[in-house]
Order: C-alpha cells, then sequence, then structure tokens
C-alpha cells in the first residue's frame, strides 16, 4: 500500500490540500483511496468549432527528405523514453498527435508547449534525456521608469522560453503598461511552428539565431496542465538530422523503454501496476503502419498495467 501512495505522489505531485490528506493517512485502505481520488484532473471538452479543427493534428504535412532524430523523455521517470526520427516539417499539431501515440495517451486533457533555448541537460546517467536549466532573461525594458528598471533587475524572470506553443492563442490582458516587456515571450498556436524552425542543420539559423548550438535547444511539451505529465524533448546524437534517400512524412521510432502509468487510474490500478520503466513496448509499435492506422482512428495505444498496449477501436 505504501508504494501504491508513492506511485501516486510521483505521478501527480500534491496540491496543498493534498498534501494535508497526506498527514492524515493512518494506513488504512479507505485513507489511501481518498488521497488518489484527489489526485484526478477534469477532461478536456472541445467545442463544436475545436472539432472541426482538430484535422490539423490528424493531417501528416507533405513528404520530405529532411528528419531529425529526437528523445522524447518522461520527465521523473527514468528509463521511459522515446528516440524517434521526425520529419522535419512537422508542426506542433503533429507533434502533440505523435506523442499522445508513442506515451500511449487518450488525448483528453489539456497540453502545451514550450521552446527553450540556453539548455542545461543533467550530466551522465542521473535523470538522463531530462532538462536541468534552460532559458534566458528578458531584455532591459527600455522605460525610464525606475520602478520598471528595478523591477526587471529584482524581479525579472531568467528562465523564459522563446516561444509558448498552445492549441488556440488567447488576447493578452495586463494590468500594467510595461508588462510586455517582462513577458515578451511570443505565444503561438499548434499549427504555426514547425520543428524546422526550432532546430536546424545551419545552427545560426535556429530558434536561437545562433546563441545556442542545436543540442542546447528544447522543448518541454506538458500534457493534463496541473497534474503535469512533462515530456523533455532534445536532439539525440551529433547527427542529428538526418536526409533520407525518399522523402517521408512519417516517424520512425528507433527505440522506446518503458511506458507512463495509467492515466486517469483507480485507485485499484495504482496498487497492482508495474513500474514504469519495466513495461513493455509490443513489436508491432515500431512499424509505421501502425502510426498511420492510429491517425486514421482505427487503433489506439494506452498505457497499461503492464505494457504499452494497441488497442482496436471499437466501430460504431
Amino acid at each position: 500500500m505504501a508504494m501504491a501512495l508513492a506511485n501516486a505522489t510521483n505521478r501527480n505531485p500534491p496540491t496543498t490540500a493534498q498534501r494535508d490528506v497526506t498527514a492524515n493517512i493512518t494506513g488504512n485502505e479507505e485513507s489511501v483511496v481518498t488521497f488518489v481520488s484527489s489526485l484526478k484532473r477534469p477532461r478536456a471538452s472541445l467545442s463544436e468549432e475545436e472539432e472541426k479543427g482538430s484535422d490539423q493534428y490528424k493531417t501528416l504535412p507533405e513528404p520530405t527528405n529532411l528528419h531529425i532524430q529526437l528523445r522524447f523523455q518522461l520527465a521523473r521517470f527514468k528509463n521511459v523514453y522515446r528516440i524517434v526520427r521526425v520529419p522535419l516539417n512537422y508542426t506542433f499539431a503533429n507533434l502533440h498527435t505523435l506523442i499522445q501515440f508513442v506515451f500511449g495517451w487518450n488525448n483528453s486533457h489539456l497540453h502545451q508547449a514550450q521552446v527553450y533555448s540556453h539548455v542545461q541537460m543533467y550530466s551522465g546517467n542521473y535523470r538522463k534525456g531530462e532538462i536541468k536549466k534552460c532559458g534566458r532573461r528578458p531584455p532591459m525594458p527600455t522605460s525610464e521608469n525606475e520602478d520598471d528598471i528595478m523591477y526587471w533587475e529584482h524581479f525579472g524572470p531568467r528562465d523564459l522560453p522563446v516561444y509558448k506553443v498552445v492549441k488556440r492563442r488567447r488576447e493578452k490582458k495586463t494590468k500594467y503598461g510595461f508588462w510586455d516587456e517582462f513577458d515578451p515571450v511570443e505565444v503561438k498556436e499548434d499549427a504555426e511552428l514547425t520543428l524546422g524552425e526550432v532546430w536546424n542543420d545551419d545552427e545560426t539559423k535556429n530558434v536561437s539565431g545562433g546563441e545556442c548550438k542545436n543540442a542546447e535547444i528544447g522543448i518541454k511539451y506538458e500534457y493534463d496542465l496541473g497534474s503535469s505529465w512533462d515530456i523533455h524533448i532534445t536532439i539525440d546524437g551529433d547527427r542529428h538530422i538526418i536526409e533520407a534517400e525518399r522523402p517521408s512524412n512519417t516517424p520512425v521510432i528507433r527505440k522506446a523503454k518503458g511506458a507512463p502509468p495509467i492515466e486517469d487510474a483507480s485507485e485499484q490500478e495504482i496498487i497492482f501496476e508495474n513500474d514504469a520503466a519495466y513495461k513493455t513496448v509490443p513489436k508491432e509499435f515500431y512499424d509505421v503502419e501502425t502510426f498511420l492506422r492510429y491517425l486514421r482512428g482505427e487503433i489506439r495505444t494506452t498505457a497499461g498495467e503492464e505494457a504499452l498496449e494497441i488497442k482496436e477501436r471499437r466501430r460504431p
């Protein structure tokens, strides 16, 4: 039971209220059930307009010869990762769909991504594939107001992303006229940004404008906001940009280890499921046709108790 509780806290970092529940746990099963139930998150609901726009997540771009090999690391879960060769013209909408597929999630929660420069990775095998530090400081404000300058010096963020990427951009409403200078992050929609605009074979043309090498560029993808399943995306290997002989618009999964904990798991599932790092991945997962069937809605992937599972979708 104690192991189940530890897994539950690892999967969803508890809020203050949840910590209070934890403090009152006396070892009886009823208390554990109460705690686990409090970790649930509401599902995302799509409007009719959003449903119509969902094709951008299912439609692949034109075939291309240029691909990039990336590591997708499930943060805080050692040895749960994917190495995937991805077409460089994939938008963040395509990227979102790919992540849902390779990690066995059901796209029922909100998501967002942030593109960072000045990335530093954890060294060695400790938290391998995870970003340790990243981001940049905004430029000094042009305002001559001393309070603005003081705010920038003492309270201004020092780890800003280059882009924040969301499903739908909303108009920014700010209380202070100078606020944009302290929050200069450009917001893009999923379909507006491609991987080729983040990483480039000519590093002077990557998202940092040449300030950083491709190895110092990374993406933090967050799914189930607030509960936070985090995927850190960085280049894999020195020869990370590959020019293929034949153009293609499908990803190639090179390596896959482990699988996430069960999404929206019941307390019983949490107790009995395997450690994430020891979950297995089926051979057909590596077949390109499997991803195409996923896009067509014929199958779904899900993180089960012992493995990443591929299941046929029920037809009406």
